[in-house]
């Protein structure tokens, strides 16, 4: 990555090494933090997360110390306090990861899933806690991209045996996620407002009336557009994010911190 750009990293890249060599680079960071990661403040003396979070009366934690038992790697590590209904479905959430993986979640990730928790390479003055925890959702928009080609066009699912036929279909299908999202937008999806997945299955609803339009002309597309249109407009209120801030929204709040 380029100097001064900013990588947002899951626990499934986190690596102490990637991150001091990105922090030589120029490159920021920001990535989850890993529960059995050892900690220790910046004199070298232990420091006991699970005790710090347990015992603080703030929202907010923001502190420079080191990580890594060998590496002792300095960072900035902070944390938001989540609300109880936040904190019990994070601890659901764990517990359903590890039943399906077949293992036991650790007592610290359970105590821990009250707080988000962070460490980055990013100093205090150049984003708050606040901002961090905003900008760190950008990466669910991929997530939730995925999700929508994985579930609405089951891109990851095949009956076929042969290699090349899997891999034509998989070709076949991201093209068909491509055409639906530019459906979308051409007429009237707002990422701001509208449920991607809601509106992905809606606009599926009109998959055949699609392929014969383009079989036919431009107008008749057009036409079938313009229902399309019309359709999303009428469902308006089913196909809204209800009730939550989208990730646009959260970062607008957060500039203003």
């Amino acid at each position: 990555m380029p100097e001064g750009s900013l990588c947002l990293a899951d626990l499934g890249y986190f690596s102490l090494d990637a991150f001091d060599k990105m922090t030589q680079m120029g490159i920021f960071w920001i990535s989850k933090f890993k529960a059995k990661c050892k900690l220790f403040d910046e004199l070298g003396e232990p420091l006991c997360l699970t005790e710090r979070l347990i015992s603080e009366t703030s929202d907010t934690i923001d502190l420079n110390c080191l990580i890594g038992a060998t590496k002792k790697l300095s960072i900035r590590l902070v944390a938001l306090r989540l609300s109880e209904k936040q904190a019990n479905s994070h601890r659901r959430a764990i517990r359903r990861d590890a039943h399906r993986r077949g293992v036991t979640p650790s007592k610290e990730r359970l105590k821990h899933a009250a707080w988000y928790i962070f460490i980055t390479n990013v100093g205090a003055t150049q984003l708050s806690v606040e901002q961090i925890a905003a900008i760190i959702r950008i990466r669910w928009q991929v997530e939730l991209m995925f999700k929508c080609f994985k579930s609405i066009g089951s891109v990851n699912k095949s009956r076929r045996e042969k290699p090349y036929s899997i891999l034509c279909e998989v070709y076949a299908k991201l093209i068909t996620q491509l055409l639906r999202h530019w459906i979308m937008i051409a007429t009237g999806w707002r990422c701001i407002h509208h449920n991607i997945i809601k509106t992905a299955k809606l606009i599926n609803l009109y998959a055949r009336q699609i392929t014969i339009s383009l079989g036919k002309s431009k107008t008749a597309l057009r036409k079938t557009l313009e229902e399309i249109k019309r359709t999303l407009l009428e469902s308006e209120k089913r196909i809204r994010n209800q009730g939550k801030n989208t990730t646009l929204e959260l970062l607008q709040k957060a500039e203003n911190t």
